[in-house]
């Protein structure tokens, strides 16, 4: 979180967060050794879950964020992420545990993605992550591919285009000949 530290002007605050989150990262770490390898993954994940609010939190603190505007935030879709991946680990050691890797590995992805589309934008009716996940299939299609996609879901916004971004030139033009 240390663009929100930056952008506070408070790179001090960085320091003392990295510190405290390093600390806890290296308890996580060694008290999941004894269970190996994914013990220790585990425990990490578990670590970076629990540190996340509090470290936004922390960093948001002189710009005004608190942790209830974080959970606001991304609350539905860390719930429909959460689903979605107990979902997936519930198929990998029950249902699917005796298929071929790959075979298992594209049928989790897929349950993934259906019960987090349902979860987020079904149920919580939260459309911003489908609307990335267009937005970068569209730049990573080839051209032929991306019309396709792009007619078949539709959005309410308009497009922003590069030219949009750029200054105007009778803008600067009025401003300089006035100052």
């Amino acid at each position: 979180m240390g663009w929100l530290h930056v952008a506070a002007g408070r790179t001090d605050r960085w320091m003392r967060w990295g510190v405290v989150a390093a600390s806890v990262q290296l308890v996580a770490l060694f008290s999941g050794l004894p269970f190996g390898p994914m013990g220790v993954a585990v425990a990490y994940v578990l670590c970076m879950y629990v540190l996340f609010v509090p470290s936004i939190a922390y960093a948001g603190r002189p710009l005004g964020i608190g942790a209830g505007d974080v959970v606001k935030v991304v609350g539905r879709p860390l719930a429909g992420a959460l689903s979605s991946a107990a979902l997936g680990f519930l198929l990998r050691y029950t249902l699917l545990a005796h298929a071929p890797r790959l075979e298992r590995m594209a049928l989790v992805a897929l349950a993934y993605l259906g019960l987090y589309i349902v979860v987020v934008a079904g149920l919580f009716r939260v459309r911003a992550p489908l609307d990335v996940a267009l937005s970068l299939l569209r730049h990573v299609l080839p051209a032929r591919f991306a019309g396709r996609a792009e007619s078949a879901v539709a959005t309410s916004e308009p497009r922003l285009k590069t030219s949009d971004l750029l200054p105007r030139e009778e803008t600067f033009g009025t401003e300089n000949s006035r100052g």
